[in-house]
């Protein structure tokens, strides 16, 4: 079965105070989670569009967004949504995965060999998704985020955590693991493994992945 995956992703980051000059860090475009807090009385927009088609339906992600707010240094909110198209021959809809809302905090500063470390912990709202897509009780999602800077065009991030998907009981363990590299001031690119894995009596369910992109920066704050 042919399969094709599209990924489109852009960034907007807005100051609820005086504006300034700030060095902005995503969670997006890659699967690992930054350590990163965002400065406080920030609001930050990272959305995304995606496509992955093969011979029996096209999916479509239309315009996952994740909203972050920093609140304090060490302390931010944030606010995810996932809506998706499905085209195939018998359904063509929008759905809505269930909304979640979260924090990240703060644990640990870089200090030479030891990393920044934050922990993310998100409850995905059942009552608000699309019928067929509501869970049966809440989900929650956590995970121990690290970001390593090696040098100065060298980034290693790393996460582990655990997710609910609020119908197994068991947990699906999920871990991730990216480089990043800076090309020029406004020009790298990153790669990545990632997966999951879920256990239930003796059956063991594994997902192993491996992602890069090139990512274009442009920054015209004044």
């Amino acid at each position: 079965m042919k399969k094709t995956a599209i990924i489109l992703w852009m960034l907007m980051s807005y100051k609820v105070s005086n504006a300034q000059n700030e060095f902005i860090v995503t969670d997006r475009p890659d699967q690992t989670e930054s350590a990163a807090i965002i400065p406080p009385k920030y609001f930050q927009f990272e959305h995304g569009l995606s496509a992955e088609v093969n011979d029996i339906v096209k999916t479509y992600s239309a315009f996952s967004t994740l909203i972050r707010y920093g609140v304090t240094e060490n302390f931010e909110l944030r606010l995810n949504a996932d809506p998706h198209i499905y085209d195939s021959l018998h359904i063509n809809e929008l759905r809505l995965y269930p909304i979640s809302i979260g924090l990240k905090t703060k644990l640990v500063e870089q200090i030479k060999a030891i990393p920044d470390i934050s922990i993310i912990i998100h409850v995905q709202i059942p009552e608000i998704a699309s019928e067929d897509l509501k869970a049966d009780h809440v989900s929650i999602t956590s995970r121990l985020v690290a970001s390593h800077t090696l040098a100065d065009w060298w980034n290693l991030g790393y996460n582990l955590g655990m997710e609910w998907d609020g119908f197994a009981p068991q947990p699906i363990y999920i871990y991730t693991l990216t480089n990043g590299f800076s090309l020029k001031e406004n020009i790298g690119f990153f790669i990545e493994v990632y997966g999951d894995i879920f256990i239930n009596e003796d059956i063991l369910i594994d997902s192993h992945f491996i992602d890069g992109l090139f990512t274009l920066t442009r920054n015209e704050a004044k």
